[in-house]
């Protein structure tokens, strides 16, 4: 810490970032939403458009990324849980559905099963499911 390199022959004032600015910078390249050391909790909120499909608006980013991210979702057997009503439902498939450098959602099927038209939230149920999103170029 407490170094900075520049190019030519005038050195600049010292630039100090907090944390919270230096995270967003990273977070334009790459995030992580569930995997690894991040929480496992909700990853979004959908419903069953037909009793084997789900649909989950997954939100938005926390800093719009530089670019239209790729990703990586790690699926297997009841990696994924939709949490509704008094019940919830593992599944073990999630696609990226809509994926722009502010927003993501999801698709859910793979051993889907439940009730057309019955909304919840979706979480990861497993340690080793995992989302990333890269936009580095």
């Amino acid at each position: 810490t407490g170094i900075q390199l520049e190019t030519g022959e005038t050195a600049t004032e010292f630039e100090h970032r907090s944390y919270g600015e230096e995270l967003a910078l990273c977070q334009r390249y790459y995030w992580a939403l569930a995997g690894g050391t991040v929480p496992i909790g909700q990853i979004g909120y959908g419903g069953y458009t037909l009793s084997n499909y789900l649909n989950i608006n997954g939100g938005n980013f926390p800093v719009t990324m530089r670019g239209n991210p790729s990703f990586v979702i790690t699926n297997g057997t009841n990696y994924w849980a939709i949490y509704r009503r008094d019940a919830n439902d593992k599944f073990d498939t999630l696609a990226a559905s809509t994926i722009s450098p502010s927003t993501f959602s999801f698709v859910g099927t793979g051993n889907v099963s439940g009730t057309q038209a019955d909304p919840g939230t979706v979480s990861a149920d497993s340690a080793s499911a995992k989302i990333h999103f890269s936009a580095e170029l």
